[in-house]
């Protein structure tokens, strides 16, 4: 897997070759991402410590992702690469409307067997789903915009699409 820096009209854009980003093969599609510009910074997990108060600030700052400015970027990928993602996201979002259901069915069996027990199938299945979840952000290309907002960073690119973007003549901060 490469890395390589591009310029971010060309990336918004999507003035790439067709050759696929995470195989290296034939591109057939275009995907396009939506990458958050600016994160929250990693800290505010910390609420989680201060218990239900934590928790209600910790929802409230990231729920506000309607007011978080987005990079939408357009990459060659092929029908494999696209089907994969496919896949695991709807593995994932299966595995998370089963776990919300085995919750419900727990809570409803607390009362007749008072057991934390029935919680495991629903423990089980939501680990199913943040696995998947994982899978999804960790296997595919990763991307960034640097300080400047003039270059775009495509991370975990097979080698032979850096090399594409490289002989093609394109902007890059290698050049």
């Amino acid at each position: 897997m490469a890395s390589l820096t591009v310029f971010v009209d060309d990336a918004v854009r999507g003035d790439f070759p067709p050759v696929c980003a995470r195989t290296g093969g034939p591109a057939t599609e275009i995907a396009t991402i939506r990458v958050p510009v600016a994160r929250p910074s990693s800290a505010v997990w910390l609420l989680v410590l201060l218990g239900p108060v934590g928790w209600l600030i910790l929802l409230i700052l990231l729920g506000g992702g309607h007011q978080q400015e987005f990079l939408t970027v357009q990459l060659p990928y092929s029908q494999e690469s696209k089907d994969k993602f496919l896949t695991r996201r709807k593995d994932r979002n299966v595995a998370i409307v089963a776990g919300i259901v085995l919750a419900a069915l727990s809570l409803a069996l607390l009362p007749v067997a008072a057991s934390p027990v029935w919680f495991l199938p629903a423990a089980i299945v939501f680990a199913v789903a943040a696995w998947r979840h994982w899978q999804m952000n960790h296997d595919d290309v990763a991307i960034t915009l640097d300080g400047s907002r003039r270059w775009v960073t495509l991370t975990r690119v097979a080698d032979e699409f850096a090399d594409a973007v490289r002989s093609r003549g394109q902007r890059s901060l290698e050049d």
